[in-house]
């Protein structure tokens, strides 16, 4: 045939990943967020358009006196894949619980802290500087923060020559440096407005399954999860940071959903209780 059935359409649509865009973009609708499709932004690192396939913001808080708001934002890369993700998990350490998030954009970035003498009062000229996350102690609020095990790689799961393998190459830069990219300049936009709260939440949506092992045991047993949060540093020309990003199956998206908005809405609380602590300082 020179063209197309109708039925041949609707497969080849199915296949390309196309519907998994729309899908979530409806999913994230249903749960109170505004939804963009195909939202552009500027690869500084080459001079280049891109697109990210699904944005979605909810305003957690709305203070006109004191001009302060608190954002939540989704940056959604989609992925439609017969073929799970796996992910090897190694124990917390002190260090994990020391790093500042990227993803979260406060007025004021940084406060000085006084360091209390051993009498429990503050001492001659000691300051110490703690970033906003950890000064206003969100990390206890914040669901990567709770479990006591961390993501250190991942792999696809591929059927090649009658056996099953664990791809990994150029994962990292097909999938981290997209959505990387892509916060920094959602990042860069969201500073215009000074006295705002972002709290950006880059996610990885896909079809297929996610599993996660504990790689401890000697005996391996890969876990079927439906959310598996993992760091990674980035060192490049443009780039320098330890940068989170969050993988969730389509079906366990409002799941994620419901980790995220208590966190939100706590910041939300916070600004809301004390502005003063989030008024930005004069330019």
């Amino acid at each position: 045939m020179n063209k197309p059935t109708p039925q041949q359409i609707a497969d080849a649509i199915k296949a390309s990943g196309y519907l998994i865009e729309q899908e979530v973009a409806t999913t994230l609708e249903s749960l109170n967020f505004h939804v963009q499709t195909n939202r552009a932004f500027e690869d500084t690192d080459e001079a280049k358009s891109r697109e990210i396939d699904v944005s979605a913001i909810q305003r957690m808080h709305h203070d006109p006196e004191n001009h302060n708001d608190v954002f939540a934002e989704l940056i959604c890369e989609c992925k439609n894949s017969a073929n799970p993700f796996v992910f090897l998990m190694r124990k917390r350490t002190p260090r994990d619980e020391a790093l500042t998030p990227e993803e979260y954009v406060f007025p004021v970035g940084k406060y000085s802290v006084a360091i209390l003498n051993p009498l429990g009062t503050p001492g001659a000229k000691s300051l110490r500087v703690a970033t906003a996350f950890h000064h206003l102690e969100l990390a206890k609020h914040n669901y990567r923060y709770h479990g006591d095990s961390k993501a250190v790689q991942f792999a696809k799961i591929v059927r090649n020559k009658g056996k099953w393998e664990a791809m990994h190459e150029r994962l990292y830069d097909a999938i981290f440096y997209p959505l990387v990219k892509a916060l920094l300049a959602r990042r860069k936009e969201a500073r215009v407005h000074a006295s705002a709260v972002w709290l950006f939440f880059p996610v990885v949506v896909t079809s297929g399954e996610l599993y996660q092992i504990d790689t401890s045991p000697a005996e391996l047993k890969p876990e079927s999860v439906e959310h598996v949060s993992m760091a990674r540093h980035i060192k490049s020309k443009a780039i320098d940071g330890v940068f989170n990003v969050d993988f969730v199956t389509q079906a366990g998206l409002p799941n994620f959903i419901s980790k995220i908005i208590p966190f939100a809405q706590r910041v939300g609380e916070m600004v809301k209780s004390r502005p003063e602590l989030f008024r930005a300082p004069p330019r």
